[in-house]
C-alpha cells in the first residue's frame, strides 16, 4: 500500500507537465528540458532555451540540446495560476533545483512514459488524439479549450 502511494506521488509529474503545456503552448521537449533556474517567479518569465532530444534508436542516449527546435531561445510569461502550480510541484517533488519535469531532477522524463500517460487520459475522455503535440495546440487554438478535461483525466489516472 505504501509503495503504491509513493508511485502515485511520483507520477504526478505528468499532471504538472500537461498543465504547463496546456497553459503555455510550450513544446514537449522544451518543457521537459526546463530547469528551475529558467523560471523567474518574481516576473513570471520563463527562459526557453533548450530541448530534450529523446533516443529513438538503439545505442543513442537521450540528451538535452542547448538549442530549441527553432534554434533561437525565447522568453515566455506564465500566469499566476501556472506559477502557483509550479510552486505546488516544487513542494510535492521536494525540489527547486535541476529539471522541473523529471522523476529525479537530473534525467529528462522518458518520452514513451509521457506519451503513455497522456494516451491514458485521452482514452478515458474518448478523445481521438495520440500525440503530446496536441497539448501545444490547445494553447493557440480556442477550439481545443476543452483540454482542461485532459488535466482532470490525468488526475484520475494517477
Amino acid at each position: 500500500m505504501e509503495r503504491r502511494g509513493a508511485e502515485k506521488e511520483r507520477l504526478q509529474v505528468f499532471y504538472f507537465l500537461a498543465l504547463f503545456q496546456i497553459r503555455t503552448g510550450v513544446r514537449i521537449g522544451e518543457a521537459c528540458a526546463l530547469a528551475w533556474r529558467d523560471v523567474d517567479f518574481q516576473t513570471g518569465a520563463v527562459s526557453i532555451s533548450k530541448t530534450v532530444q529523446w533516443s529513438r534508436s538503439k545505442g543513442r542516449k537521450t540528451c538535452i540540446s542547448p538549442l530549441t527546435k527553432t534554434g533561437r531561445p525565447r522568453v515566455i510569461y506564465i500566469t499566476s495560476q501556472v506559477a502557483s502550480a509550479l510552486r505546488a510541484w516544487a513542494a510535492k517533488s521536494k525540489r527547486t533545483v535541476g529539471l522541473i519535469f523529471s522523476f529525479d531532477g537530473f534525467a529528462p522524463l522518458p518520452y514513451r512514459s509521457v506519451q503513455h500517460h497522456y494516451d491514458i487520459a485521452f482514452e478515458r475522455l474518448e478523445l481521438p488524439w495520440t500525440s503530446t503535440h496536441i497539448l501545444r495546440q490547445s494553447f493557440a487554438r480556442p477550439e481545443y479549450a476543452h483540454m482542461r478535461k485532459v488535466l482532470r483525466a490525468l488526475t484520475l489516472c494517477l
